[in-house]
């Protein structure tokens, strides 16, 4: 890597580059946005905004070429026209430098991250779920089982991982002695107790199992993922889709759809599970009745997020009938792998991460329940469509 971006360059950069004119001046102090790339925000009065992003180098002096699946995504939609109406959807790429690992995208100034919406509104409005969820399915509906985007991807990486579990589960079944120098002793409790949790370990296999890689998935769905024009709220019976934006796509693989929208339902179910004090002296639905942020304040959220998918890509329950039941599956994942998370940066194993781990746990083993938990009359949900 020859060229190293800082404040002072980027904008000679672009220019080389021919991304902005030669008399492009940025309107605002450039600034470095936190994220696991090196990434700068070059804003300009004109409308011409950038978001630049440079791969790190890590201690082996390699760089994880995640760039290059973002950028994979934007070729895709350039060299695909069927996959044209999936652009509005999410960020777009403008250049891709791979011998300097820099990606240039159009950043949008008015838009803030979806988690800081939600932070500033009292309500999880359905009606923006809703459109997210309509979004998501359009992208997974536009590539699904499109034998030209799988072999194009199967270039980049080995598809067959898909269908393995994520490492952090395969971790937790099998421990190597360097877990005691890796996580702190309550921490170790975490892993003791999934353990010995037999039927948690045979649903986690049999959910992987009976897997099925099919479409372009984001593998990454964070609330921060997404990007929402604030001012949609003005107006939340006519929301345009372009005004939610998915964003990050360095995560991308040929994957279950199932996992992808569980990931997404997890990050809901978490601002529930995140906001109860847990007491050790109090039954699990009795803690979780306690929320601050009680699940009847998401649901209608979750209602939202699974209307929209199945109204704008209904044909998959023809060809996955137990769908819903996956996604719920799949979101018992998604707790556990904050969990691991959590306990690897040495969070204590606490009794709300152990109240987690019994939802997961829930999700996982009895998902036909946990669909009526997370989305409500399920019958009512598919007959509005």
């Amino acid at each position: 890597m020859g060229l190293v971006l800082s404040d002072e360059n980027v904008v000679s950069f672009l220019k080389k580059q021919k991304i902005c004119s030669t008399d492009f001046q940025p309107t605002a102090p450039i600034t470095c946005k936190a994220s696991r790339n090196f990434n700068l925000v070059v804003q300009s009065k004109n409308g011409s905004s950038f978001l630049v992003k440079q791969g790190r180098v890590n201690a082996q002096g390699k760089i994880s070429g995640m760039l290059a699946l973002e950028w994979l995504v934007q070729k895709l939609i350039n060299d695909f026209s069927d996959l044209a109406p999936i652009q509005p959807l999410i960020s777009e790429v403008v250049l891709f430098d791979p011998s300097n690992s820099i990606l240039v995208s159009v950043f949008y100034d008015d838009y803030i991250a979806l988690d800081e919406y939600y932070k500033n509104n009292s309500d999880y409005h359905p009606q923006i779920a809703q459109i997210i969820g309509a979004n998501l399915g359009q992208i997974h509906r536009s590539t699904y089982q499109k034998p030209e985007i799988k072999n194009l991807l199967s270039q980049h990486f080995d598809l067959e991982r898909a269908k393995r579990p994520p490492h952090f589960i395969r971790k937790l079944n099998s421990l190597s002695p360097s877990i005691f120098s890796e996580i702190c002793p309550d921490g170790l409790d975490f892993y003791k107790l999934y353990q010995r949790f037999p039927s948690l370990n045979q649903a986690v296999q049999e959910l992987y199992d009976h897997i099925k890689p099919s479409c372009l998935t984001h593998n990454d769905l964070t609330l921060d993922n997404f990007i929402v024009d604030p001012k949609v709220d003005t107006d939340l019976t006519n929301i345009e889709p372009a005004r939610i934006k998915i964003i990050d796509w360095e995560s991308i693989y040929w994957a279950d759809p199932a996992a992808d929208l569980g990931m997404l339902v997890s990050q809901y179910l978490g601002e529930w599970l995140s906001s109860f004090i847990a007491d050790p002296n109090l039954e699990l639905n009795t803690i979780l009745g306690l929320a601050t942020c009680p699940l009847e304040k998401i649901t209608p959220s979750l209602k939202g997020l699974l209307r929209g998918y199945l109204a704008t890509f209904p044909e998959i329950l023809a060809d996955r009938p137990d769908f819903v039941s996956r996604i719920v599956q799949f979101a018992g994942i998604g707790i556990i792998d904050r969990l691991t998370h959590y306990i690897e940066y040495h969070y204590p194993f606490d009794n709300q991460a152990l109240c987690k781990l019994q939802v997961a746990k829930n999700l996982l083993c009895n998902p036909e329940k946990g669909v009526e938990i997370v989305f409500g009359n399920l019958e009512a949900e598919l007959g509005s469509r």
